[in-house]
């Protein structure tokens, strides 16, 4: 059963990894942030940008 304490632990965790991942990407360039990758969405900005 999801309860309230379940969801506030999932966000808190949402939370952290949000900040380790825009961390991560704020040490890279833009044109490496934008360099074609092969993703689904082709590049790492094309993943950020969908998941914001």
């Amino acid at each position: 059963m999801i309860t309230p304490a379940y969801v506030r632990t999932m966000a808190a965790y949402n939370r952290e990894m949000n900040r380790r991942l825009y961390g991560a990407a704020e040490r890279l360039t833009d044109a490496e942030r934008r360099r074609e990758a092969g993703a689904f969405w082709g590049s790492l900005h094309g993943t950020l940008s969908h998941l914001l």
